[in-house]
């Protein structure tokens, strides 16, 4: 199982997102937002999100922000919490998809760029 939470309109999640979808993966996206919650400048009507001012969220990303990938799917492993898009993209592409970057060093640094 791996859980993303974020935002769609977030150009960070998107790109989580998009790997994932790229690999195939089953997601579960849970709405959270730190510029969409309660006191939002940005919020006139509509959803409120919310969530990384919660306790629970902070233990995740200490940050607060979105988006944040927990990954359980990998059988007989603990569970994988990445936070900062690229990071999760990256942790995405070794963990579950070496054909993204090529499989070595040299292609995850071309990939990286």
């Amino acid at each position: 199982m791996v859980t993303v939470w974020g935002r769609t309109s977030s150009s960070n999640t998107q790109k989580v997102l998009w790997v994932l979808r790229e690999l195939g993966k089953e997601f579960t996206l849970v709405a959270a937002s730190a510029r969409l919650g309660a006191a939002s400048e940005f919020l006139e009507s509509g959803p409120v999100f919310g969530v990384v001012d919660t306790d629970e969220y902070a233990a995740m990303n200490p940050h607060r922000l979105i988006p944040t990938l927990k990954d359980s799917s990998r059988a007989g492993e603990d569970p994988v919490v990445v936070f900062e898009s690229t990071s999760i993209v990256r942790y995405l592409a070794t963990a579950h998809g070496p054909h993204l970057y090529g499989g070595t060093a040299a292609g995850m640094a071309r990939a990286s760029m």
